[in-house]
């Protein structure tokens, strides 16, 4: 065990790079670090371990209530060709979620309004489908909005206007229509928009 907390160790995965992890949450977990990293093959993982706070179960990736002291979930790099259960959003104490370039299909879900936390969300180089969700707007504390490079369709909802603290947007390479909400000006620490 180490400084982290109460975790199990996990060493020596077959992967095919030389990507690592160091530790593993499990539901024996009793001062549960608050931040957690993945850099290798996520699905080598959750075939481990039966009482892990993080399942792959039926093409989804499920997170256990057992997390809700998190405060920092980042998973990138990863070909998981699956979808994230809405259990995500239960993780009410998130302040960075990023789940980069894993290839990802899911429509973002309504639910994401519950993470008022969040101060960035990094959701980039995935395959979301379908729209914005209007609750996006009620993620007020969040300084950066990165939903690059998807498959997100419809208008960019005007409810981005509640997103007051957002510094940074990032939008590009989605099928988004639509005009950009004239609302967006108002918006006085917005620095970059993509």
């Amino acid at each position: 065990m180490d400084d982290r907390g109460s975790f199990d160790a996990i060493e020596n995965l077959n992967s095919s790079s030389s990507d690592t992890i160091t530790t593993m949450p499990t539901s024996n977990t009793t001062n549960v670090n608050t931040d957690i990293t993945f850099n290798i093959k996520l699905q080598t993982i959750f075939t481990r371990s039966r009482n892990s706070l993080i399942k792959y179960i039926n093409n989804h990736i499920v997170f256990d209530q057992g997390l809700n002291n998190i405060t920092n979930i980042s998973i990138y790099n990863q070909k998981l060709y699956c979808s994230i259960s809405n259990s995500l959003c239960l993780l009410t104490n998130l302040k960075k979620l990023t789940i980069k370039r894993c290839e990802i299909r899911f429509k973002i879900p309504d639910l994401i309004g519950q993470l008022i936390n969040l101060v960035e969300l990094n959701l980039s180089h995935n395959q979301l489908t379908d729209q914005i969700p209007n609750t996006i707007g009620q993620l007020t504390k969040l300084n950066i909005l990165n939903l690059n490079n998807n498959n997100l369709t419809g208008q960019i909802p005007n409810t981005i206007e509640y997103l007051t603290n957002l510094i940074k947007i990032e939008l590009q390479q989605n099928q988004l229509t639509g005009q950009i909400p004239n609302t967006i000006g108002d918006l006085t620490k917005l620095i970059i928009i993509n």
